[in-house]
């Protein structure tokens, strides 16, 4: 192993990368880590957040409830290319995916060009072996997008202020501001902790006293009006439709907490804990390195000051936010994924322990591999252990699906019901449609936004639970409810998942 030069010096800068671990092994065990996150976007069903995601892309909105429209748009595109397929709903995160290791191959030449090689793999096994962006990248996400597009954001906004200085005012490449304000909103369209990085550009300049002049500068507010106009959709689907983003976001995923009244607590703080640590333990050292090393000169000066304020308030906020009872259960490791953008770009320079480098890139890939094979496999080999499936809800869905249409038939039913969106969402994924699927679930959700329920009041239904459920314990919207039947799915001649289904007469409706 080659002797790894001292990168992490006062102004960022690096000669000659030295490698953290033998460059084979590094690139073995990331294209592992590659190969098996294919095979699971190509081999298993997707989970309720996917489905829903797709389903938005069957119903082109400016923006929606939950997120801006930018994920919605993406599985559009990939069901238009590749049809109402599971590679359909994956394709446009693997796309991202690919948009990433590109852009990581040409920021490795431009932040080390004698250790290219070196710095871009190493790059990849962070990113790739982080149990956050393994998360966040294996699932259909908004947060694909968001950091893809942050990244490019980065790679321009830090061209930009890195050049300052040198150009003395006279020679300022705007092209890179204005680059970086694009790339700014179309973060934005794809979810809204993008807002953090915005925050996190005008806190650099404002701390900076080589930067503060930009203010006076009018080329910063036309920069500013690019973001805004390509936010513009966010706000002209809000005012179309009430503003319910707003509501859903302030007030609305709150409102059914048992923790409403509740102020402060604990658990919350170590739950926001556990979020920065899931960007992975082993890397804590080299993040610590990378808050506490003042920021240099040049472009990598500018993209440590980035990362500094961008972890600042992301993980300010979400810390407050967990720390709020009612949201406290909401807040999810990778909704603090904008703290890491730019140290994620320039951790090779920070990890100063091979050791913990390498236990990074090992348990990540290793880790990843044995859950693959669990879902891909499921519910082998968990059941020689005698333990029940992952997600079972994953599979079967597409017999429920079949038998549900069936039983609208033979009942002459107007729709299938569902008691909750996600379930709903599911569902409709593997009908191949949502044209006849419904959910009565009290919660704000874009099916209510689709479609009225109040048409369907009166109506007779086929309805699907989860589960072996009896009719007697079924409590349900509809004036009487009688048994259909019950499906259990079989994978690998195991049974995985079971589906209750019953005709429902006379919907009456909830709202």
């Amino acid at each position: 192993m080659e002797s790894r030069s001292k990168a992490a010096t006062a102004d960022g800068g690096a000669g000659a990368l030295g490698a953290l671990m033998p460059l084979g092994v590094l690139r073995a065990l990331v294209l592992v880590m590659l190969a098996f996150r294919l095979a699971f976007a190509l081999l298993v069903p997707p989970n309720a957040d996917e489905s829903y995601y797709f389903l938005w892309g069957q119903h082109l909105q400016l923006s929606y409830l939950d997120h801006p429209g930018m994920i919605g748009w993406a599985e559009r595109a990939g069901e238009a290319l590749f049809g109402w397929t599971l590679f359909g709903l994956r394709m446009p995160t693997l796309a991202a995916a690919a948009a990433t290791i590109a852009l990581f191959w040409v920021w490795a030449r431009k932040l080390s060009p004698e250790s290219s090689q070196v710095y871009f793999w190493t790059l990849m096994g962070v990113y790739f072996c982080s149990p956050m962006f393994i998360f966040a990248g294996t699932n259909v996400l908004p947060d694909n997008w968001l950091i893809l597009f942050l990244l490019f954001a980065a790679y321009f906004l830090s061209d930009f202020l890195g050049d300052l200085p040198a150009a003395g005012g006279s020679e300022i490449s705007w092209r890179n501001l204005y680059l970086g304000a694009f790339f700014m909103g179309l973060s934005g369209l794809c979810k809204y902790n993008a807002l953090f990085f915005g925050l996190a550009f005008v806190a650099t300049m404002l701390s900076d006293p080589r930067w503060r002049g930009l203010f006076r500068a009018p080329q910063l507010y036309l920069a500013g009006g690019i973001v805004a106009f390509i936010l513009s959709p966010i706000l002209i689907w809000n005012v179309q439709n009430d503003f319910p983003t707003v509501a859903l976001h302030s007030f609305g995923r709150y409102q059914h907490s048992n923790d409403l009244k509740s102020g402060f607590t604990f658990m919350g703080f170590l739950r926001e804990g556990g979020a920065i640590a899931g960007f992975g333990p082993f890397l804590l050292p080299a993040l610590y390195r990378f808050l506490k090393c003042s920021p240099g000169t040049g472009d990598k000066g500018a993209l440590q000051a980035l990362g500094r304020w961008s972890f600042v308030f992301s993980t300010g906020f979400m810390l407050a936010l967990a720390c709020w009872a009612p949201a406290s259960r909401q807040v999810i490791m990778h909704w603090s994924d904008v703290s890491f953008i730019p140290f994620v770009v320039l951790a090779p320079l920070f990890c100063a322990s091979p050791r913990l480098f390498q236990a990074h890139v090992v348990v990540g890939a290793v880790g990843f591999a044995v859950v693959a094979i669990l879902y891909i496999f499921n519910p082998y080999p968990l059941h020689w252990l005698g333990r029940p499936p992952l997600e079972e809800t994953r599979y079967g869905e597409d017999l429920a699906a079949a038998t549900a249409a069936r039983g609208m038939g033979e009942a002459h039913a107007a729709f299938i019901a569902c008691p909750h969106w996600s379930e709903a969402a599911q569902l409709a994924f593997n009908a191949g449609s949502d044209r006849d699927i419904a959910t009565y679930d009290l919660r704000e959700n874009q099916f209510g936004i689709w479609r009225d329920e109040k048409t369907l009041v009166g109506k007779d239904a086929v309805l699907v639970l989860r589960g072996a459920v009896a009719a007697n314990e079924v409590r349900e919207p509809f004036r009487s409810i009688e048994p259909y039947t019950v499906v259990t799915a079989q994978r690998f001649g195991k049974p995985i998942s079971t589906y209750s289904l019953f005709v429902a007469r006379g919907f009456i409706g909830y709202r």
